[in-house]
């Protein structure tokens, strides 16, 4: 029996944030096989169980980088919220530096209300300096980010709540920026805080979990659940965020689309996101629907 993680964006997911339903097939039949399939990605579980909707039968969730992971029923076994005063730091940091930013509970995606008009600011100054650039290119970029299952706007003075009082666990806070200046000190004014990790998972986003999780954790922790050696984790993945998952495992599956240093870490390198890269190597490179 073998422990497969399979990221979702970038991965499972083409660039149109859709599944297609070959993948989702072959994963039916790794595990009918008897093998383990584990969804691991940034995105909080309830998003991924509205993504799927009845496609999830027998599948494990490693949600918001690590912070909460579901087992085959979709009972929580295991989750790390950020603490209360990196969350007030973050809060605090984000509003001053007028950022768009998530909150991931345990329901809902916690962001700011006047979160598009910041957005359009920094796409507005964007387009000022760079004429060609198209405006509906960029806002493309920011669509998923509002079409998540449980986005919830709240106001300024919700947002001091949440920084002022332990009211709610948080496990992920997400910075969305066209700024590339504001992300990279937003990353260097964080990346040195004990408390934090920080990763990225596409161009304009900064995403921040509690220290004490990642991917790697998450998937080991996952296998010591079902009993699966570390020599039968599989993980399969294209960015950043997939990092900490590639350094944990044995078998290691880059997409064609990954980034260099996921490449780098690779077993294999199968097909891209948008040619059914994921059921490829489960299907050819593993074998693992005979």
């Amino acid at each position: 029996m073998k422990l497969i993680a399979i990221d979702l964006d970038g991965t499972l997911l083409n660039d149109s944030g859709k599944l297609n339903s070959y993948d989702v097939n072959i994963i039916k039949k790794v595990l009918q096989a008897g093998h383990k399939i584990a969804i691991c990605t940034g995105r909080a579980a309830f998003d991924v169980q509205a993504l799927f909707k009845n496609n999830l039968e027998g599948i494990s969730i490693i949600a918001s980088n690590g912070a909460n992971i579901l087992n085959t029923d979709h009972q929580l076994i295991d989750s790390t919220p950020i603490n209360r005063p990196s969350i007030k730091k973050l809060l605090n940091y984000l509003i001053h530096q007028d950022l768009y930013f998530e909150l991931t509970t345990s329901h809902e995606i916690k962001v700011p209300i006047n979160g598009k008009e910041i957005l359009q600011r920094e796409i507005d100054k964007v387009i000022s300096q760079a004429p060609n650039i198209s405006e509906q290119k960029l806002w493309g970029k920011a669509i998923p980010q509002f079409t998540q299952a449980g986005i919830k706007p709240i106001n300024k003075s919700a947002i001091d709540q949440l920084a002022r009082k332990n009211i709610i666990d948080i496990y992920k806070v997400l910075v969305f920026s066209y700024d590339h200046t504001k992300l990279l000190t937003t990353a260097h004014t964080f990346t040195n805080d004990k408390e934090l990790s920080l990763t990225s998972s596409a161009k304009y986003n900064v995403e921040i979990i509690s220290q004490h999780t990642d991917k790697g954790i998450a998937v080991n922790s996952l296998a010591n659940y079902y009993h699966i050696a570390n020599e039968d984790i599989v993980v399969i993945g294209d960015s950043h965020n997939d990092l900490s998952m590639f350094q944990a495992a044995t078998i290691k599956i880059a997409m064609e689309n990954a980034i260099p240093e996921i490449k780098e870490l690779s077993t294999f390198i199968t097909r891209s996101n948008n040619q059914n890269g994921v059921a490829y190597a489960l299907e050819h490179q593993l074998q693992l629907t005979q």
